[in-house]
């Protein structure tokens, strides 16, 4: 899908250095409630050992174990604001890379809606002005341009009447800004619009006013044809 390409470019927003994967993210909690665990165990055993310095009387010890107590209820507190803030940055971090995917989806959706309504949306005005081409060619110099150029293009020597045909096409085309070349991008839009949503209800105007809407990259080759093609219908409307 020629929408993939456009997908291909880089996320607006740098990956952050917290980024991890689930299992990741699921080891550090796991280490974290590893420590609180061996945290409670120390803090409960100094417990029992300042029970122990009070029933015996031995305030110096009883004192220290106490300091011991707090340093132990200090350290719990920071290490879990400390793994908590690791983990909510992790977690921020991963929100927002999937907030960047989901964007890019969408707009690859969005681009892809577009691709299919562009080439359905043309098909009938690339037939209308092919049909002015022929009409003011004639048929048969039509179909002599046209095996003419794919002939040319295959590198085959040319009869004279396809060459003269050929010429007549480019002059035709010149006289609307045109060449061969955008004749064969308007062949292709009509070559890749998908008739299951072919439309055939919109103005001129509108037509032209399409060509603004955001396309994939690859597609943007062809508006500047269509556009001379419009606007050769136009003109040879009025003529």
């Amino acid at each position: 899908m020629s929408s993939n390409i456009y997908l291909s470019a880089t996320s607006s927003r740098t990956m952050s250095n917290y980024s991890m994967t689930t299992n990741d993210l699921r080891q550090k909690c796991t280490v974290l409630r590893e420590r609180i665990e061996v945290i409670k165990k120390e803090g409960s055993e100094l417990l029992e050992e300042i029970m122990k310095n009070v029933s015996e009387e031995e305030l110096e010890l009883c004192l220290q174990n106490v300091g011991n107590l707090e340093a132990n209820l200090k350290n719990t507190y920071e290490t879990v604001e400390e793994q908590n803030d690791e983990i909510l940055r992790i977690v921020i971090s991963r929100i927002e890379e999937l907030e960047d995917r989901l964007s890019e989806v969408e707009l690859q959706l969005k681009l892809q809606a577009n691709e299919t309504k562009f080439f359905s949306f043309y098909r009938d005005w690339v037939k209308y002005f092919m049909n002015m081409i022929i009409d003011k060619l004639g048929e048969r110099k039509w179909r002599l341009a046209d095996v003419g150029l794919d002939f040319k293009r295959k590198n085959l020597e040319l009869t004279k009447e396809e060459k003269e045909s050929i010429k007549d096409l480019k002059d035709l085309l010149s006289d609307v800004g045109m060449t061969t070349d955008d004749m064969k991008l308007l062949q292709d839009v009509t070559d890749r619009s998908n008739a299951k949503f072919h439309r055939n209800n919109q103005t001129l105007e509108e037509a032209k006013m399409k060509l603004c809407d955001p396309v994939p990259g690859d597609i943007q080759v062809y508006k500047p044809s269509l556009h001379k093609a419009l606007e050769a219908i136009s003109k040879w409307r009025k003529s």
